[in-house]
Parts: C-alpha cells; sequence; structure tokens
C-alpha cells in the first residue's frame, strides 16, 4: 500500500530547514544558562509558525528541555528498525542502531550517522547503510543520535521520493504540516482564530481550500463516501480516509476515523529534521519500517 506515497511537488514544501549539530548545540548551551530559545528546525514538518506543538514529542512545548540536573531530556539509546514491507529488504529483517550510530554492531559508513537510500553508488560501491531502494547514487534520509538532546533525529536529504511517518491516532499537526492521502497533498494551516484552513496542492481537487471551524462541528472527516465533510473521489482513498478532530484546545488528525486504518493510511511528510520520543512507523524510498526506540 505504501508505494503509492511520493514526495509532493516542490512547491507545496516550505523552505530546506537551517538546523545543524552546531545550532542544536548552541541552543542547548542557552537553555542550560536559563534560556527558552526554541530549537527551530527540529519539530516535525511546517513552518514553525507556532513553537507550541510538536507532535512527535510527549511534551507539549517545541524546546528542548533539561532535566533539573541539567541533563538531557530524553534518555533514548537506540533504535530497532524492522522491515514491514520493501521490494528490496527481506521482510521481518532488524536493523539495530545504537547511540553510535552503528547498525548491528557495525559502524556506520559515515561517522554519527546512518544513511538510507540506494545500494550502490555510480561505480558499484556501496553507498548506503540500509539500502531502501534500487535509485542509483542517491541517499535518500540520515539517522543521527544528538547525546546533547538524548535522542535520534530524522532527516530527509531530498534525493529520493520523500521521507513520510505513518499518522496512526492523535497525531497532533503543527502549521504548514503537509498531509499525504491517496493521490492528494495537504498543507495544514492553523489561523489565529482556532481554524484548521487545508489546502489542496496536489491531486484531483487541486486548488481547492477548505475552512474548519470548530466552532460548528469538533471533527471533520475526508474521503470518498459522500457523507464526509470533505468528500471526493480519488482512487487512493477509503470512504472516510482521514479525520481531524479539535479536542482539549488542539487540532489532531487521525487515519480513517481514528477507530480502524483506512486502505493506503494517513502521512505526515518529512519536510525538515524531527526529533524521535515514541515509536513510529516510517517509510523511505520502497521501504516500511516499524521503528521501537530503545531506553
Amino acid at each position: 500500500f505504501f508505494l503509492m506515497i511520493r514526495r509532493p511537488p516542490r512547491s507545496t514544501q516550505s523552505r530546506s530547514s537551517a538546523a545543524s549539530d552546531v545550532y542544536k548545540r548552541q541552543v542547548l548551551e542557552e537553555r542550560k544558562q536559563g534560556s527558552q530559545r526554541p530549537l527551530q528546525g527540529i519539530s516535525t514538518h511546517g513552518l514553525r509558525t507556532n513553537p507550541n506543538d510538536d507532535p512527535l514529542t510527549s511534551r507539549r512545548h517545541n524546546t528542548v528541555e533539561l532535566a533539573e540536573d541539567n541533563r538531557p531530556k530524553y534518555a533514548i539509546v537506540g533504535l530497532d528498525l524492522r522491515v514491514v514491507e520493501s521490494n528490496i529488504l527481506q521482510l521481518g529483517k532488524l536493523f539495530a542502531l545504537d547511540a553510535t550510530c552503528a547498525v548491528n554492531g557495525e559502524a556506520s559508513a559515515k561517522k554519527g550517522r546512518v544513511c538510507f537510500g540506494s545500494e550502490l553508488d555510480a561505480a558499484a560501491r556501496t553507498l548506503n547503510d540500509i539500502p531502501v531502494d534500487k535509485k542509483e547514487a542517491a541517499v535518500f534520509m540520515e539517522l543521527s543520535h544528538d547525546p546533547g538532546v538524548g535522542t535520534f533525529f530524522v532527516e530527509d536529504k531530498g534525493q529520493g521520493s520523500g521521507t513520510f511517518i505513518k499518522v496512526v491516532k492523535d497525531h497532533k499537526l503543527t502549521s504548514d504540516s503537509i498531509i499525504v492521502v491517496g493521490n492528494s497533498s495537504i498543507r495544514v494551516k492553523k489561523s489565529a482564530e482556532g481554524h484548521l484552513e487545508l489546502e489542496f496542492y496536489d491531486g484531483p481537487i487541486k486548488g481547492t481550500k477548505k475552512k474548519l471551524d470548530p466552532a460548528t462541528k469538533s471533527k471533520f472527516t475526508l474521503g470518498r463516501a459522500n457523507d464526509c465533510d470533505i468528500p471526493f473521489v480519488d482512487d487512493g482513498l477509503s470512504r472516510v480516509q482521514t479525520s481531524f478532530e479539535f479536542k482539549e484546545n488542539e487540532w489532531v488528525v487521525h487515519d480513517s476515523d481514528g477507530k480502524k486504518e483506512s486502505m493506503n493510511g494517513t502521512w505526515m511528510l518529512v519536510d525538515r529534521p524531527i526529533l524521535l520520543s515514541k515509536d513510529i512507523f516510517l517509510k523511505v524510498g520502497s521501504t516500511l519500517f516499524e521503528v521501537k526506540i530503545k531506553k
């Protein structure tokens, strides 16, 4: 099912992130000295217009918080990546990453980073630590561990079909998130009045804009069914594909109605480095991984 998911046209994506290891550490030092400066570029999806959203972390605020003794907020020392679907890797294959970014006990080719992409470069030499597609000479995604933060970061490198996180339930939305469902790409914006604005940049209803007002109802559905709040024909959609809900003063997105899964899933584009704090499903190239954190 996931092979249908592809990177939206470049015009739908926000500017590239300027987040870097030096920048992250600089902000961490400022935080130790009492600064509340947000760690820009580390939230998921969007232009960071609202610093109070961080849908992939267990905390509400989009800042790197340190414990009282100034130790990192997180204590994630490894990841287990299990292959769920792929046209190049054996299903069920497990890749265990530690904090040095060694893969199954072997040092990564690029120190401190695990590279995902094509298996070989143009000279038929090994290019990536974990091959995810047969496309030649490309690095699709990198995973790195930052001991100052105490967790891993995912960064799409812009050379493949995109890196995506599968939405399941209660996935908090940031302004300028990009959601991909079926053949449609949707940019999500949150207004100061609390409305959720959807703009379809790709797909059968390209150019359409919808405004969801929580004063009228708390939950809105999108799909092929005529009784959906946003119905349209797309051969990649389920009858109820995605739902947007306003709960506890936050907009969240669910796959389908939040009780069952849609046919092809609801996906969030990784368009800047993101911080991992919980188990997720991650799609890169033609490969889907189940990612479990280790503390």
